[in-house]
């Protein structure tokens, strides 16, 4: 065998071998690729979850704040150091969370020249830092005054009397309370509307029948 059929065998092999290394160096830039968007894919997800249990957590200790709250004598209502004063902190760490609460009286018109301080809206906002931050707020009001201390629901239970008193749903319930603001619902499939935590006093009731 001559020496130019041995080099040019050699370059063959020489070229098929290249060849093969870019194979392998496209293939693994490829496979680098997919485990790059796998991944990413998986710290999303994760990230994802994490916040909604940090969501979930945080409103829990919102609630907790509010319940404990209403529990109190209405005169502590109040954050430390405000006003109205009252002995709940206005700011606390917990658990790797931040809780602010505020406290304000809320007042209704009484007559044309009058108004009157008729309940405490209690302001509860969970903040956090990690997985990312982020917050929330619930907000309740809490009723203290001796017209308010009976706070009950009102049940309408709607029937058509014309018809051996079958029951009468999408009805239109307005109340009016004494004390309060007006609310209004539709009765249910039962002929059924709930109004909850009304304050005790005279309530006036109106019904609109559906045509």
């Amino acid at each position: 065998m001559n020496n130019g059929a041995i080099q040019r065998r050699r370059a063959r092999r020489d070229g098929d071998a290249g060849f093969t290394i870019v194979e392998i160096a496209i293939a693994t830039a490829i496979l680098l690729m997919v485990v790059v968007s796998v991944m990413g894919t998986l710290v999303f997800a994760s990230s994802a979850e994490a916040m909604s249990a940090k969501r979930q957590t945080a409103l829990d200790l919102a609630n907790q704040r509010i319940e404990r709250a209403k529990a109190m004598n209405y005169a502590d209502v109040g954050v430390i150091g405000g006003n109205p004063p009252g002995t709940i902190p206005s700011e606390e760490s917990t658990q790797g969370f931040v809780i602010t609460t505020d406290v304000q009286r809320m007042w209704e018109t009484i007559d044309s020249t009058s108004t009157e301080s008729t309940y405490k809206k209690i302001v509860v906002t969970v903040a956090w830092q990690t997985p990312r931050s982020g917050s929330l707020t619930v907000e309740s009001a809490i009723f203290g005054r001796d017209s308010y201390a009976n706070i009950a629901d009102l049940i309408v239970h709607v029937v058509d009397v014309d018809d051996a008193n079958a029951p009468m749903s999408n009805a239109i319930i307005t109340i009016d309370p004494s004390l309060g603001a007006t609310q209004v619902q539709y009765s249910d499939s039962t002929g059924t509307s709930k109004f909850g935590r009304l304050p005790s006093g005279i309530t006036g009731v109106n019904v609109d029948f559906p045509p």
